[in-house]
């Protein structure tokens, strides 16, 4: 999750967040429209690469000046082997794992709503189902013997 707080007198409609495995090129994570009042922003990177990842915002004044924010450098050790996406969900999850392993999707009561086997590769999980909310998706990592836990929302 990237955090970040802005001058409240600034004059940008919106905020493009880019993200880049070197600090010279750079892909858009998403785009987070300027709310009046608001002065703290986050949005989630669901797909950084394991290891060094550098980050920056860019905002567009209304004159069409661009303007960068300081390039952050962030070190990412997360889940090898396993990605989720999109976060938060509409219809179809994807995941991506290298191997076998238990799928849980859990309520904030601790109901399982899902519960299902992973084989390698691509899979797409249909949640239209689910209630929209906030959920925990738990894997059972059999072949590395872990537990992954991670939040899921659902639109």
């Amino acid at each position: 999750m990237l955090q970040w707080v802005i001058d409240s007198i600034g004059a940008n409609d919106y905020f493009v967040v880019e993200h880049g495995k070197d600090s010279s090129h750079f892909e858009t994570v998403g785009v987070l429209k300027r709310i009046a009042g608001t002065t703290q922003y986050d949005i989630i990177d669901n797909n950084p690469a394991n290891g060094i990842n550098y980050y920056r915002i860019k905002s567009t004044d209304s004159i069409g000046q661009v303007f960068y924010s300081n390039t952050l450098q962030v070190r990412s050790v997360g889940n090898e082997g396993f990605k989720f996406y999109p976060n938060p969900v509409d219809k179809l999850l994807i995941i991506e794992i290298n191997h076998v392993a238990d799928l849980q999707i859990v309520n904030s009561a601790g109901a399982i709503l899902v519960n299902m086997q992973l084989h390698g590769g691509m899979q797409v999980i249909n949640v239209s189902s689910l209630e929209k909310g906030e959920y925990v998706l738990r894997i059972a990592d059999k072949e590395n013997n872990r537990i992954v836990i991670e939040h899921l929302l659902k639109n």
